[in-house]
């Protein structure tokens, strides 16, 4: 199980890194539009495979290609933690088994995760 929390507040769970990765595009996922994490509390960072290409005029950045990438363990500390992601979350993205996000917090703490300060 893959979070993605998104800047909107949402956040979506999928399956595996794979179906997270497809769905996503590379240029956002470096800009940290989505912030990962695994099912047990480990924040996760993309390893690009092949990069994000622009090409930009004077700046202005007319086009984009969106690289390939993987999710790996992040050991930055300083990253917000899993806990206050979900304290942010405002809901659940799409379909799945958890009706909240009270509901996922319950679900990871069974397996150990850190979803209190």
């Amino acid at each position: 199980m893959i979070l993605a929390f998104r800047e909107d507040g949402s956040v979506a769970i999928h399956a595996s890194i794979d179906a997270a990765c497809r769905l996503y595009e590379g240029v956002d996922v470096e800009s940290q539009v989505i912030q990962f994490f695994d099912a047990d509390g480990n924040r996760l960072k993309p390893r690009f495979t092949t990069p994000n290409r622009f090409w930009s005029v004077f700046g202005v950045v007319l086009r984009s290609s969106s690289g390939q990438y993987t999710l790996v363990l992040d050991p930055d500390e300083d990253a917000d933690p899993l806990w206050l992601m979900l304290n942010e979350a405002g809901g659940i993205e799409g379909p799945s088994r958890f009706a909240s996000v009270d509901q996922l917090r319950e679900h990871l703490a069974r397996r150990g995760a850190q979803v209190e300060p």
